[in-house]
Parts: C-alpha cells; structure tokens; sequence
C-alpha cells in the first residue's frame, strides 16, 4: 500500500474495501489494524484546495521532526491528480481522554495515572506551539492514549501563528471546550472569530479539570440561573471552584487532593481571564500526592494526615503565602566548627570529625588527629571509613601521588584494610564506597552487608573518566570520547557533543538524574535522565552567578542557593516558557549564594532542607 496516486474513483474504492472504516465530521478514516490509516474527506463538507495546501505543508514540517506524540499527515492521497485525501499512522487500542474522563467521574482512575496523562498532554502542546502550531478546536476527543502514551489526531484541522485564512486553524469547535474569548456572541450560532496559542491553553485547563475529576469546569446546575447553559457560565466566569453556589452531583471531590497552588491556576484561567500552560503546576500537583492505604486514596501534602481518615484526629493543611518567610532552626552552631563536610559531620576546633544524630546531638566522633578528610562516616554511624596516605615522604614528594590505604572500622574494630590509587576518587553513599582503580579504569565498590565487606566491579571503560553516586546503588559514569561526551547511567549509555560539565545530581525521590554543562556559546545545556533515558533537555534555562555546585536536586526540581531565597527550577517539565519553570521561594534570611543545600526525605509527608553556610553554621527547615 506504498502508492496512494490513483487513477480513478473506482480504483480507490477497491483499495478502501479491504479496510475497516470509521465515519467522522469530514470525511471517513480507514484503516489496516496494523500501522496505516487514511483519511479520505467528503468533498461536500471540506474544502479540498485548503485542506491540500495545509496537509502539504504538515507533511513537510513533520518530515524531519521527531514528535511521536502527534500523527501527522505522512502522503497525499490523490484520485487522477486530485487530492482527496492523506495517510496517518494507526494507533491500536486507543481510548481517547473523554474515556478517561468518564472512568474519573465513576471513581475508576487512579488520578496519579491521570495526572501524568495530563502532564504529557501539556508537554506535547508546548511542543506544537514551538512549532508555531495552533490546535484551534482543542477537546478530549483529540487526544488518544494507549497505555502511557498519549497522540494527538485531527491535525489537518490547526493552522499556523500569524498565517493567512488559507493556513489558520479551522473555524470549527465543540462549545464546551473553546476558549470565550475566541468565541463571538453576537451571532446566534457557535462562530469562532480566530484562535491563537493562548486559546488552546484555555482548552488545555478544561481538558485537564475534566480528566481529573470527571467534572466539567462549568458543570453542575448553577442555583441562581439553572437554566444558563455551559457556554455562558464560562463566558461570565462563574465556574466551580468559584463561590457560585453550584451544585454537584458527586459534590467537590477534588478539595482532598488538589492543592491550593493548582485550584489558583485553574480559577486564573476559568475567572481571570488569564492564559499560560498549566503543565508545569500538574506536575507540582502529581509530586506532592500522598496515598492513603485506609481509604485507597489520594491527598495533598499540605495536609498533616489524610483529611478523610482524620476522624478523632483533625487534618491540618500548610497555607503557603508569597509574603511569609520561612521558619527554620539552628542545626549546627558555628562556635565549634572548623570546617564542614556534610550537614551531619563536621571538625571541630581540636582536630576531631564529629557525627551528629537528627537532633543535632553528637553521636560519633574519630580518634584525634584523624582529622581533614581522613575520617568519614556512613550512614550507619557504627561504621567509620579512616583514609591513611600510603607514605607521607612519597606525597610530598611526587606531584600529585594519592596513594592511600583505606581502614573500614565497626565501632573501634578494623574490620577491613584496602589500597586506592588515588584516594580523590573515594565517594561514599549510604553505606557503601566507591573508588576507581585508575590503573584499569574501573569503578569499584566495597558494600557493607551483615557486618561483612563485599567488594564489586561497577563499570570498566576504556579511558579515565569521573563518576557520581546516590542512594540504592545508582550511578552515572561521564567519560570523554573524541566525538563527545559518554555518560553511562547505571549501563545505559548516553552520547553528546562536546560540553563542559558542571554538575551530575540524582533525586532518589523522581529516580531522575540532572545534567547541566556549558555549551561554548556560554549558554546552559540542561538534561534530565530517568532510568537511563533523556526525557528533556533544555538550553533556555541561564544559570549565570548561581551556585550550582551548592545546590541540590529534589523531587525532580533543581534548587539553588541565591541571596536570601532559595531558587527552583523543574527543568523535567520540558518545553514550557522559563517564568513558569523558574520559581523563587519567599525570604530566608540565612541563604547567601555561597551556601550549600542537602536535602532529607524523612517519609511522603515530610522532608527536611539542610542550608550549609560559609561560616560553618547549619540550619533546618521542614519542606
């Protein structure tokens, strides 16, 4: 079926008999069940010569882009050099989001799955508008998804920014999910005066409101007026997450698990005729879910304990104001401090390293004179790592010679003594040591299991290279080639062009690791990998006077250190404009940008932010 050029009516129809078809508002889709669909229109309700001129172009633009979530147009089809029509991919076993949207209202869907549908559906209209790409007649009936992944159809239906009639999005709509602004009342009909980008993002918030609660926005019966139809209700904002006095069927289902930051977002589009993408405040939404076992059910973090369960005991829920500053305590006082190595573990005045427990109370400190870094401690205290130089005369003397001998004890008993090459290599995570074994390069790890020291070969390559770890034995290898950049992220290899890296973090919490290098134009290469795989990567983001090396990543957000606040950016959530991706925090008053950030994950309710200041004070805030 490679050649869709036929010579007459007939011809097609013999072709087309083989095939299932589907009747649709313009034509008829016909499909193969395996990979090819083809969409022949009906002449007395399209018009050919427009359709022709915008299907050549989609097919042009989509040729060499690599945006699997939309199925474009791939050929023309044309009957004795008359176009008709076009071929598409075949998506099997594809429901469309008014069938995720119905299982949500019957309580059905799991709302994690859900959100993250939404987030890909966000992300993928980023995508399309930095294409200069409007979708126009935006409802749930565009979108398919099979399984986690999502495709947008209908494509022969958008237009372009800023073209003429000929190339703009067609003037059609479903009333219930086209922008007002778009729409003109005047005329007794449903007429749409243009769209543009931002209309879609109004679409888009419907699409996501309804997907996740089963609600429409502008459903239920409003109790002034119970006769106002939906399309007047959105035109005169009265939507209900408003004060209205609507009523639902099921009530408001979504007050336990939406946060106070996203029911915002949605009131700004829905009543204050504000426009953005509301992608990256999904995301926000889907990281700060709690699950309750109890109820089987959702939550947000806000709360101090599910609110449905909290019978006897009263849920409480965090309000957040911009104005309000951050109460933090004094974890580690500077008075004893000679130097900081973690937000645990410190030298103090007289040569000794100190452990502190989760009250900063002193649990362990090593033997004097084992001091600078020659003393570490693993995350079960009883264990300490002594690093001893193989000879002093020989480090003195050679020029970068770190040969040294490592003493693993339990308590106060030596339980392990190995040798390392160099001893700059030597990183500790949990309760295991990697080093490199330069002379093979090879990154090596010693585990302690039982009490017991077992030793393992992580990863060997070729040339020397340099490494990060992080918790449940994750790693990530950058190694120079001569065409670029290797990174090897627990086997799976990545290749870029050439950059300078800066720093390799991994969020135990996302299971995602962030890159960021210089590029030589000075601009920022941001990359985040989960199990392996890029799933973005952006140059937008400018990291100029910002302390990467102090920062930390969390729950897939990069946080950084600046002057009295602390600075997020979610870099995860690709394609979307740097206003809504970079956020600050209100004040606290500790932060300078010379500080370090480290961050505990204490259970899905509680998190703690470690600020490490120059002066060699620490202090705690609860996140």
């Amino acid at each position: 079926m490679n050649n869709f050029r036929f010579s007459s009516t007939n011809q097609l129809n013999e072709r087309l008999r083989q095939l299932n078809s589907h009747l649709g508002g313009e034509g008829t889709v016909y499909d193969d069940h395996h990979h090819l669909a083809i969409k022949i229109f009906n002449a007395n309700e399209v018009n050919l010569a427009r359709k022709y001129k915008k299907i050549r172009r989609l097919i042009s633009q989509f040729r060499n882009v690599n945006f699997g979530e939309v199925i474009a147009p791939i050929k023309e089809v044309s009957v004795n050099d008359h176009f008709v029509g076009y071929t598409m991919r075949y998506v099997q076993n594809a429901k469309d989001l008014d069938y995720i949207a119905e299982k949500s209202f019957l309580n059905k869907m799991d709302l994690k799955k859900s959100l993250q549908i939404m987030i890909k559906v966000a992300q993928a209209v980023e995508k399309i508008h930095n294409l200069g790409l409007i979708i126009g007649d935006f409802h749930p009936g565009q979108v398919l998804v099979v399984d986690e992944d999502i495709y947008f159809v209908d494509t022969d239906s958008w237009g372009w920014n800023g073209s003429d009639e000929l190339l703009a999005a067609d003037r059609k709509c479903l009333p219930y999910y086209v922008d007002p602004i778009a729409r003109d009342f005047s005329c007794r009909d449903v007429t749409v005066k243009s769209y543009s980008q931002a209309n879609d993002y109004y679409s888009l918030a419907v699409i996501a409101f309804k997907v996740l609660t089963g609600e429409h926005p502008f459903g239920g019966v409003y109790q002034v007026d119970k006769k106002m139809p939906t399309e007047l209700r959105a035109r005169n904002q009265l939507s209900v997450l408003g004060d209205h006095d609507i009523k639902l069927m099921k009530g408001k289902t979504w007050d336990i698990w939406m946060s106070d930051e996203l029911k915002e977002a949605f009131l700004d589009i829905f009543e204050r005729r504000k426009r953005y993408n509301i992608g990256p405040i999904l995301f926000k939404q889907l990281m700060s879910l709690q699950y309750c076992k109890r109820h089987q059910g959702y939550y947000d973090g806000s709360y101090n304990r599910c609110p449905k369960c909290s019978k006897y005991l009263q849920a409480t829920r965090t309000v957040t104001k911009k104005d309000r500053a951050f109460s933090g305590e004094i974890f580690i006082p500077c008075q004893n401090v000679q130097q900081l190595y973690d937000y645990r573990t410190y030298l103090n005045n007289v040569g000794e390293v100190v452990r502190v427990n989760d009250r900063g109370e002193e649990v362990r400190k090593s033997v004097k004179g084992f001091g600078k870094r020659d003393t570490n401690f693993l995350d079960d205290e009883r264990y300490m790592l002594k690093i001893k130089p193989l000879s002093l005369f020989k480090k003195a003397t050679l020029f970068n010679n770190n040969e040294c001998n490592l003493y693993l004890y339990k308590d106060e008993t030596q339980i392990y003594k190995g040798y390392v090459e160099n001893g700059a290599t030597i990183k500790i995570a949990e309760n295991s040591i990697y080093y490199v074994e330069e002379s093979t390069h090879t990154l090596k790890r010693l585990t302690i299991h039982n009490g017991n020291v077992e030793e393992c070969q992580v990863a060997q390559k070729p040339t020397a290279f340099e490494y990060n770890v992080g918790p449940n034995l994750n790693y990530a290898i950058i190694s120079p080639q001569q065409n670029g950049i290797e990174i090897d992220i627990g086997g799976k290899i990545t290749l870029l062009p050439k950059q300078m890296p800066i720093i390799m973090k991994y969020d135990a919490v996302s299971n995602m690791w962030i890159w960021v290098a210089k590029l030589h134009n000075s601009q920022y290469n941001t990359i985040v990998f989960r199990r392996g795989k890029i799933v973005s990567q952006t140059k937008d983001i400018d990291y100029s006077n910002t302390n990467l090396q102090g920062s930390v990543f969390y729950r897939a957000t990069l946080c950084l250190p600046a002057k009295g606040k602390m600075i997020s950016v979610m870099p995860y959530v690709a394609n979307m404009p740097i206003s809504n991706v970079v956020t600050e925090t209100p004040l606290i008053d500790v932060i300078t940008i010379n500080s370090s950030f480290e961050v505990v994950y204490i259970n899905e309710n509680r998190s703690e932010l470690y600020v490490l200041a120059r002066d060699g004070s620490v202090f705690r805030f609860v996140m």
